[in-house]
């Protein structure tokens, strides 16, 4: 598998992390994969995100959408489904 995006109830990244090494990027490295085939003209962009490499060598990205928060009715709501999306490159 080449790439992979689900939606999820948020998760707590340290959990997720435990034990792996990782290289969090900053937001403000832009980064984008196209899927190829005809029938599903995809794209996965990430501002940062978790990278994280196999013993062969190959990199991968992985990254949950941002917290999002908002005022309703005088209460904090927190949206609490979030894309995660995850792409081995091509390096």
């Amino acid at each position: 598998m080449k790439h992979f995006r689900v939606k999820v109830m948020t998760m707590d990244h340290q959990l997720l992390i435990n034990g792996i090494e990782v290289v969090e990027r900053d937001r403000s490295l832009r980064r984008s994969y196209t899927h190829p085939s005809r029938k599903l003209m995809d794209q996965f962009k990430f501002k940062g995100g978790s990278d994280i490499r196999s013993i062969s060598g190959k990199r991968a990205t992985f990254q949950q959408d941002p917290k999002l928060t908002w005022v309703y009715r005088g209460e904090v709501r927190e949206r609490r489904v979030r894309s995660f999306q995850m792409v081995v490159w091509d390096d």
